[in-house]
């Protein structure tokens, strides 16, 4: 369908380092750009964005582009955010290259960068037009991105799949080793949970926002680790403390963080940070999220494996400051 486009290929410095030359090779009869931006979460800004699209003004290049995304969760919400405004909205490809990216970023149309005020305030919601996965990026990937990507492939068993967790459960090692037909049906798995539940809720309205589940306390820690912690390892902490405020509403038993818990450390996610010493802190930021209502903060509450609570039609809740803080101090005795 892009024949006769001209292709912009956005990727980080880490996957350049690996695959620019083998992108450069085979789209070299349309490629009009190759913009590469350093790697990591800091590069997800109005200013990283500004600076892109500068360098495609300045080639005077229009509305016939098609931006390429190659790249981890960081590339695509970067790209896909400046895809749906250059020009008033040119098409995007997501090409995803980590697990996180695969199973997360590349599918329901977010896309935005981070400020100073919290992670993901600044977006759109914009649908790429396709979505190319191959699993063999994955073998380029260290433990630590695998793990990453992980969390939300348990998160997706959690809130919804129950058979899914106990698939995480048996078959571990064989996934850890990124065995073929595997990973496979695990990608696909979490891919159509998710892909599920962004037809039923597009905009982020109702049901979709169980898909935040353990990020409202995440990304608090993340902004206060200066986002130098991987997204997984804040929203396994996050998926963590939000079950035990689960617990203290009276939602859920102990047993179902202690079994989440089980099944995160069987895919070697670390369970550290310093910021849980920093509660108020921690209050502070949760309440710019974005899931916030009446200016009280909201969060998803897990209820069994596989499922979350519902009240009447709500599936996020209003947590009180104490219950926050007293899940906070239990956390850092359970870690």
């Amino acid at each position: 369908d892009f024949k006769k486009n001209k292709l912009v290929v956005i990727m980080d410095s880490h996957v350049a380092k690996i695959y620019k030359d083998f992108f450069v090779h085979i789209l070299r009869f349309n490629l009009a750009d190759f913009l590469i931006v350093p790697a990591g979460e800091s590069s997800k800004t109005r200013e990283m964005k500004q600076l892109l699209e500068d360098k495609l003004l300045a080639k005077d290049l229009g509305r016939d582009i098609v931006i390429l995304a190659v790249g981890g969760g960081m590339i695509c919400d970067l790209a896909g955010f400046l895809a749906a405004t250059y020009c008033r909205g040119v098409p995007a490809i997501y090409w995803p290259t980590s697990l996180l990216a695969m199973v997360d970023a590349s599918i329901g149309g977010k896309t935005a960068v981070n400020t100073p005020f919290g992670k993901n305030l600044i977006g759109a919601f914009s649908t790429p037009f396709s979505v190319w996965i191959d699993i063999d990026f994955l073998k380029t990937l260290s433990k630590k991105d695998f793990a990453n990507g992980m969390v939300e492939v348990v998160k997706h068993a959690a809130i919804c799949d129950s058979s899914l967790f106990e698939k995480l459960n048996r078959n571990h090692r064989r996934i850890n080793e990124c065995q073929n037909n595997d990973m496979m049906d695990m990608i696909e798995a979490s891919c159509q949970i998710k892909n599920e539940i962004v037809s039923q809720d597009a905009k982020d309205l109702g049901i979709r926002s169980i898909l935040n589940f353990g990020h409202t306390i995440g990304h608090a820690i993340e902004k206060l680790e200066n986002y130098k912690i991987k997204h997984g390892e804040a929203v396994a902490m996050g998926m963590i403390i939000e079950a035990y405020i689960s617990y203290l509403k009276g939602h859920s038993d102990l047993d179902v963080i202690d079994r989440l818990h089980a099944l995160l450390k069987l895919y070697h996610i670390p369970f550290k940070t310093k910021v849980l010493e920093q509660p108020e802190d921690i209050i502070k930021a949760l309440y710019l999220d974005k899931k916030n209502k009446q200016e009280k903060i909201h969060m998803v509450l897990i209820q069994d494996i596989g499922s979350v609570y519902i009240e009447e039609g709500f599936y996020t809740h209003p947590i009180e400051e104490t219950k926050i803080l007293k899940a906070l101090t239990w956390a850092q005795g359970y870690f």
